[in-house]
């Protein structure tokens, strides 16, 4: 069947009483070529009702291992221990009527305490303490246990026990309109545990992070690796906050971690961003988990893209314009 008369066919579905059937259900439907046919209404709805029932499996088996993230600052510089301060008033966090001024998510790695976060939401660590919220309304105080800023990665530690882990998909398998599912902590939102939902499709793949900006600053002075095109794109709806949430497949694997840098310049915007969980994200994170450094290959050369008439003459790679010292690369002759 032709995709026009697909679409047709679904919104004639829909006006006939199944509502069931919302337009963004239409759309996947239809994207998906699920209604390649025309079954009777009975079984269409049973088509909506089946992919309802995925989506609502893939956030059940996600949603106990995601945690509302919050900071707190107890004294800023300048201010004499025990001198009175609306920090020192307000609820603590834990408190039905705290509100969060800096917050962010985090995913859970093991039952025992260990959480993994973006290192943004850290957003240093001078007077800061760090407080995490787990599904059934339980608060923890957090602790660093190793952060590193070029990976946007870094691990804290509860304590805690019979927490649930995320499950780690494969990002590999990932493909342009593959369906994903975010949670996270928008805007505090979710500051209780109860972690908010958004879904979309996978927009691209090994991208940039958007222009320098606001953003920079709360990576710190380290440069990311993902200024150089390591970024799953989606549109699914990442709003500020959403950073160190879990990016799941259908089957409730996380596949990415959530990160919020395009709205942290003050405005959301349509693209949202995940750090893709690969070979390298593994390894980064099992240095990490372990209090490590993360270690870094070293090649020791400067270089710059082709131009475009280099390329227009067919020319690939890049140009190296220095070469270090000492460097591995002057070792091996380059």
């Amino acid at each position: 069947m032709p995709i026009h008369d697909t679409f047709q066919r679904a919104v004639d579905l829909r006006s006939n009483g199944l509502s069931t059937i919302t337009g963004t259900a239409l759309s996947w439907l239809v994207a998906c070529g699920t209604l390649v046919a025309q079954p009777p209404a009975s079984s269409s709805r049973e088509l909506v009702e089946s992919w309802e029932q995925t989506v609502t499996k893939a956030i059940a088996r996600a949603e106990r291992s995601v945690v509302a993230l919050t900071r707190v600052q107890r004294e800023p510089p300048g201010v004499r221990r025990g001198a009175p301060t609306e920090l020192q008033v307000q609820p603590s966090p834990g408190d039905e009527n705290f509100i969060p001024l800096d917050f962010g998510t985090g995913v859970i790695l093991s039952a025992d305490g260990l959480l993994l976060t973006n290192y943004h939401v850290l957003r240093g660590t001078k007077n800061s303490e760090y407080w995490a919220t787990t599904v059934d309304r339980q608060t923890y105080r957090a602790e660093i246990v190793a952060a590193d800023a070029r990976t946007d990665l870094a691990v804290l530690r509860v304590q805690a026990e019979g927490l649930q882990p995320i499950t780690l998909g494969d990002a590999d398998t990932l493909k342009k309109g593959s369906f994903v599912i975010a949670l996270g902590n928008p805007h505090a939102i979710a500051r209780d545990g109860q972690a908010s939902a958004s879904h979309g499709i996978v927009a691209n793949l090994q991208r940039k992070l958007p222009p320098a900006g606001k953003a920079d600053e709360d990576f710190g002075s380290e440069v990311s690796l993902h200024r150089w095109g390591t970024l799953i794109q989606t549109d699914a709806k990442l709003n500020w906050g959403t950073s160190g949430g879990a990016l799941v497949n259908l089957d409730g694997k996380m596949v990415g971690l959530t990160t919020s840098v395009a709205a942290i310049a003050g405005y959301d915007q349509a693209a949202g961003y995940a750090i893709p969980v690969d070979a390298f994200f593994r390894r980064a994170l099992r240095d990490l988990r372990e209090g490590r450094e993360v270690e870094y290959g070293y090649l020791g050369i400067s270089a710059r893209e082709l131009a475009v008439d280099e390329r227009a003459r067919g020319e690939t790679g890049v140009r190296v314009t220095r070469i270090i010292l000492g460097s591995p690369a002057e070792a091996t002759g380059l």
